[in-house]
C-alpha cells in the first residue's frame, strides 16, 4: 500500500524549436527561437486535473475541503484489510472522499478503525462532507 499527500496544483510542459540557416546569425536567430518557443511552453501549463478529478481511478481519496478541493491524501489500489490511521496533519481535516477502488471503504471517527461512521461502496460516487455532521471528524478507515 502506498499513501501520497498532495498540494494543489501542478503542471509541465515541454517545447521545441528547429530551422536551417547558412550564416552564424541564422543559427543563432534559430537558437533564441527556439528557447522563446520551449520558455512559452513552461510560461503555460498543460491543464491539470483538479477537485474531485485528481483522485485516480483505482485509488481511494480524502480531501482537506469539500467539492475535492485542498489537501489530498491517496491511498493507490487500496487492498482488503488495509487498516489506516490518517496522518496526524490531516486527521479530523478531511472534508470530501472519492472511493474509486475496487472494494468498499468504511470511515471511522477514532484511530484504529472505532467508532464506524460511514462505507463508502466500490467505484462510487464523490462525497462531500463539508455540511454534515462527518466533516472534519475521520481519523481513520478500513479497507474490505
Amino acid at each position: 500500500m502506498e499513501v501520497t499527500r498532495t498540494g494543489t496544483g501542478t503542471g509541465t510542459g515541454t517545447g521545441t524549436g528547429t530551422g536551417t540557416g547558412t550564416g552564424t546569425g541564422s543559427r543563432i536567430a534559430v537558437l533564441v527561437a527556439g528557447i522563446v518557443v520551449a520558455l512559452g511552453a513552461v510560461a503555460a501549463p498543460a491543464s491539470a486535473a483538479t477537485g474531485y478529478d485528481r483522485c485516480a481511478h483505482g485509488n481511494f481519496c480524502l480531501f482537506e475541503d469539500g467539492a475535492g478541493q485542498g489537501r489530498m491524501l491517496v491511498i493507490y489500489s487500496p487492498t482488503s484489510g488495509t487498516r489506516v490511521n490518517v496522518p496526524l496533519d490531516f486527521n479530523d481535516r478531511t472534508s470530501s472522499a472519492w472511493n474509486r477502488g475496487g472494494r468498499a471503504v468504511a470511515l471511522f471517527r477514532d484511530a484504529n478503525c472505532q467508532y464506524r461512521l460511514l462505507q463508502m461502496n466500490a467505484y462510487g460516487a464523490p462525497l462531500d462532507l463539508a455540511l454534515g455532521p462527518y466533516n472534519d471528524v475521520i481519523s481513520s478507515f478500513c479497507v474490505h
